[in-house]
């Protein structure tokens, strides 16, 4: 008698399994059928533009505007070198000129007065402002 109630509930184990197995293929189908879906839209909605060869076909008005703007941005950003290497330049020279009038001492103690305050506001001061400021604004919010 415990033997034909253990084979019952091996069967309807394997049943039950078959079923999984069953469900499981059919979620595989599925999933099939929706990344197909999503392969038909990425598809359709894909430029039709052949990238992987140089004569690529671009709109003409395009083609005509493109060429301007990289060539503004070119000098304006070389321009912006310029100015900000002539400002460095231009400070650091009335530094070093107004260091010789000091005389060696005054100008010692002002430059380890002013790399102390430099560090100071970088590392310290600047973080806390920061973080006040964030934590203000989370409080407006």
């Amino acid at each position: 008698m415990y033997a034909g109630e253990e084979e019952e509930g091996k069967r309807e184990e394997e049943e039950e399994e078959e079923e999984g197995m069953e469900e499981m293929n059919d979620i595989d189908e599925l999933m099939g059928d929706v990344e197909k879906n999503q392969d038909q839209k990425v598809s359709q909605k894909a430029p039709k533009y052949n990238i992987e060869k140089d004569n690529t076909k671009t709109p003409s008005s395009l083609q005509s505007k493109s060429k301007k703007p990289k060539r503004w941005r070119k000098i304006l950003l070389i321009s912006a070198w310029v100015l900000a290497n002539l400002a460095i330049f231009v400070s650091a020279f009335f530094v070093i000129l107004y260091s010789m009038e000091w005389g060696g001492s005054i100008s010692n103690a002002w430059l380890i007065s002013f790399l102390l305050s430099f560090t100071s506001s970088a590392f310290f001061i600047d973080p806390l402002k920061v973080s006040m400021l964030h934590v203000s604004s989370l409080r407006i919010i």
